[in-house]
């Protein structure tokens, strides 16, 4: 039974003094230090239009910094070749670009998925039920 009663005796001394309070004060500031640093991130957004959608583009240069890797994602309000939600978040190292702007990487991108079958069959069906949304019916 000392134990706690000393254990108890000790943070009584330690809120006495201020040891704590010195504490969570070191702390808050380092948090507050984390927090401007990820918000001093340069965040660049681009919208284009690709086969008619509508795309947005949020580049981060650096987005860990001591890594060397960038964060790149693409938000549309319907699927993209890319992804069937409409968004994608990719993280990119240095150099994975090859040089291209965030922009010209992704429409790259999107012009080789939209060979893949999967896509050419998702248009296909969209253009079907545009035509049946379209057709008016009698009953």
């Amino acid at each position: 039974m000392r134990w706690p009663d000393a254990d108890k005796r000790l943070l009584r001394c330690l809120h006495k003094t201020g040891v704590f309070n010195l504490y969570n004060k070191l702390k808050s500031k380092e948090m507050e230090t984390r927090n401007t640093n990820h918000r001093e991130k340069h965040k660049e957004i681009y919208t284009i239009t690709w086969e008619g959608i509508p795309i947005t583009i949020t580049y981060i240069e650096n987005y860990f910094a001591k890594a060397g890797v960038s964060h790149l994602s693409v938000k549309a309000d319907e699927p993209l070749p890319l992804t069937e939600t409409g968004y994608r978040s990719v993280w990119l190292f240095e150099g994975q670009l090859g040089g291209k702007s965030p922009v010209e990487y992704v429409i790259d991108a999107l012009n080789v998925e939209s060979q893949a079958k999967k896509w050419i069959i998702y248009l296909k069906e969209k253009q079907l039920d545009d035509m049946e949304k379209r057709q008016l019916k009698l009953f």
